[in-house]
């Protein structure tokens, strides 16, 4: 199938195809996903893990990140009124809020802001795709690449589904790359 050149093309497209994904091959990609990033945590040895709660069909690594949490601190993302985002802390068991969008995140009455400076941290991004260089298409919002160009020392991987996993794609000067892409079949270096 033909991959289309623009972003906007390109996210129509990933989401359509995202949507008729059977659910037993989601459910065993997202096996595969989940034990690949257990990899990762092993050879990074990360101190906080800051991960994402799936939206729209993306990589589901709820669960994954429940555990984690037993083990090292978890932040999810929060969207600030003005179109900035920070990382809040998760236990794992408490409960998430809808967004103005709908994506659920961590309640700032029960939560903490996450400081990233003084530990090792490993950013788990959503894509709606990502090429072979790193470059990763979102929803179009820029929240990853602006809070990414504030923390360019976090260790950062991209998680999409591999038929997603395309060989460029159009970016611009203010799109930051992840170091790592994690699909069903293995973590691939950019």
């Amino acid at each position: 199938m033909q991959v289309p050149k623009d972003k906007a093309s390109i996210r129509k497209w990933v989401l359509e195809q995202r949507s008729k994904i059977p659910m037993s091959h989601r459910m065993h990609a997202e096996t595969a996903i989940i034990n690949h990033l257990n990899r990762l945590v092993v050879d990074l040895k990360p101190d906080a893990i800051f991960g994402y709660i799936c939206h729209q069909g993306e990589v589901d690594i709820t669960g994954w990140l429940m555990a984690q949490s037993k083990e090292r601190v978890v932040g999810l993302p929060r969207i600030n009124s003005d179109k900035t985002m920070n990382f809040w802390t998760w236990d794992g068991r408490q409960p998430l809020i809808p967004n103005r969008v709908g994506i659920p995140e961590p309640d700032s009455r029960r939560s903490t802001a996450i400081d990233t400076n003084d530990q090792r941290v490993l950013v788990v991004i959503p894509c709606v795709a990502i090429d072979h260089q790193g470059y990763r298409l979102g929803y179009g919002a820029g929240y990853y690449d602006r809070w990414l160009q504030k923390f360019p020392s976090v260790m950062t991987v991209g998680i999409v589904f591999d038929q997603f996993h395309i060989d460029e794609m159009p970016h611009e000067s203010h799109d930051q790359k992840v170091q790592r892409a994690v699909t069903e079949l293995g973590i691939k270096l950019n």
